[in-house]
């Protein structure tokens, strides 16, 4: 399950989401797994802004 954070930052960026829901399935999950293993919220919000461009790119979380 998307955490909240991720869910909100796609319903506030179309771009982002579509390029979101082009990725393949386990590039999707990386990115979950990532922000899950998160306590704060505001690291999972400041890694979704990092990650913004690799996702638009195509790539996964731990992608180069």
């Amino acid at each position: 399950e998307a955490p909240e954070e991720l869910i909100e930052a796609l319903d506030s960026d179309p771009e982002l989401a579509e390029a979101f829901h082009n990725l393949t399935p386990g590039r999707q999950k990386s990115y979950v797994i990532n922000l899950r293993s998160t306590k704060k919220s505001e690291t999972r919000t400041s890694r979704i802004a990092k990650f913004r461009n690799h996702i638009l790119a195509g790539k996964g979380a731990t992608e180069r």
